[in-house]
């Protein structure tokens, strides 16, 4: 399959680069995932003194999933739960940090929090894993 696709694109049918251009966009959202992923999980966290400069809260919403079986088509409805997350303030370094709904409502902007904060792995990109 990959020697046609290849033989194709060299002939220049249009219908086998769109396909090789989303192949290829495909695999680097995917290995963009896995490498956050490995980058930014179970990491090791330290606190740090933090101000509030931002919060935003997500409500829950659905949000369609189209699934095509075969000849027919199926739509689902997801349900995406409410996020609540505080943009912090480290030294003049901006951090979006994940929070409750009851830290959201507890703190207030320009209120001083302690940040979960630990150094990616791979990238050396500092995470915000909370506060406390």
């Amino acid at each position: 399959m990959l020697h046609e696709l290849y033989n194709d694109v060299k002939n220049g049918d249009w219908v086998a680069v769109l396909l090789l251009f989303l192949l290829t966009c495909l695999l680097v959202i995917f290995l963009s995932i896995v490498f956050y992923f490995i980058d930014s999980s179970f990491i090791e966290t330290n606190k740090e003194s933090a101000i509030v400069v931002e919060k935003h809260h997500t409500p829950a919403h659905m949000q369609p999933q189209v699934i095509s079986t075969g000849k027919s088509t199926v739509v689902n409805m997801i349900l995406i739960p409410d996020s609540w997350s505080f943009n912090v303030s480290i030294l003049g370094h901006r951090f979006s940090c994940p929070v409750t709904s009851s830290q959201y409502e507890d703190f207030d902007l320009g209120g001083s929090v302690v940040a979960l904060l630990g150094v990616g792995r791979l990238s050396g990109a500092t995470h915000c894993k909370g506060v406390l």
